[in-house]
């Protein structure tokens, strides 16, 4: 970056008080939220990352290429202090550790269709992807298998089992690091992240088709809109977004997707999405009735399904 262009990179940036932080749910609209953010808010420094909740009992990182090493946050010391937005696949405690001041932020997608959609995005992993990610590229071998095999796999449940209880509440003693969560906690898990979900500042689920312009809404009237957000915000309506979607697995499906389903895997998909499904339920009747939140979500798990098995076909 020349001098010049480190000039107008510092002029048109701008400091957030309080920062923010963005708890990026994965496969839920993250990539084009950390767009949205970036289009609005136009901040300083931006931070992005990982932290312990996305691989439950692993340790290796050393394993990993120094690149991929670096977006992963082993504990809150490691996240730098000067950021204006701080976001990923971190939990609150995480975020908070750093930054106590940060607002929250984050976005729920159906559970089903987004369990669906971690598998299949996974599968799309090759070997030589997959060795980005060290001895973990062994764990996202496992979604080369069938999906009931796939969400039987206790190494993964951080990422299968109710990920969005997980990271609200990442880390917890009833949440185990390499095992499913039992039933039996069920009930106080609910709370406690119902709880954590209501000190966010603003939560919404992309089903919504709104859901974008309530985010750039709420971000204009906490932040302000700067000139140069208006530029930038004139250049992205100008030009075609680049989302982080699935595409064409390395592996193909042998049994279609709903025939997996229909044959037993759909039992699993409901034991891994229980608490959060009621945790979607509860936002999503901000803005349906509760008939109409039911046929959002069965009619975005049958899209999923579609999606998914068109691809494969591809």
């Amino acid at each position: 970056m020349n001098q010049l262009k480190r000039l107008r990179h510092h002029l048109t940036r701008r400091r957030l008080n309080p920062p923010l932080g963005f708890v990026h749910i994965p496969k839920a609209a993250g990539t084009a939220v950390v767009q949205r953010l970036e289009s609005v808010l136009r901040p300083r420094h931006f931070i992005y990352g990982l932290d312990r909740s996305q691989f439950g009992a692993f340790a290796a990182f050393e394993t990993m290429p120094a690149s991929t090493r670096a977006t992963i946050f082993d504990d809150e010391n490691e996240i730098p202090a000067f950021a204006d937005v701080i976001a990923g696949h971190l939990s609150p405690k995480t975020i908070h550790g750093s930054y106590p001041s940060a607002q929250l932020i984050t976005i729920l997608r159906t559970p089903a269709s987004r369990l669906l959609s971690h598998w299949f995005y996974w599968r799309g992993y090759g070997p030589e992807v997959r060795a980005q990610y060290g001895d973990w590229g062994k764990a996202i071998a496992y979604a080369q298998a069938d999906l009931g095999v796939f969400l039987q796999e206790r190494q993964i449940a951080c990422v299968t089992d109710n990920i969005i209880v997980r990271m609200l509440l990442w880390p917890h003693k009833l949440i185990p690091d390499d095992d499913f969560i039992n039933p039996r906690g069920d009930d106080q898990l609910l709370a406690e992240a119902m709880q954590a979900l209501n000190t966010f500042s603003f939560v919404h689920i992309i089903e919504v088709p709104a859901m974008m312009t309530s985010l750039e809404h709420w971000l204009r009237r906490t932040y302000g809109y700067s000139f140069w957000s208006q530029i930038k915000n004139a250049q992205r309506h100008r030009s075609a977004q680049i989302v982080n979607v699935s595409k064409s697995p390395v592996v193909k499906m042998t049994t279609p997707l709903s025939v997996q389903l229909m044959n037993g895997a759909d039992n699993d998909v409901k034991q891994r999405t229980r608490l959060d499904d009621v945790l979607w339920y509860n936002i999503a009747t901000r803005y349906f009735n509760q008939d109409q939140a039911k046929t959002v979500y069965a009619r975005s798990v049958t899209s999923a399904v579609a999606r998914y098995e068109h691809l494969n076909n591809k």
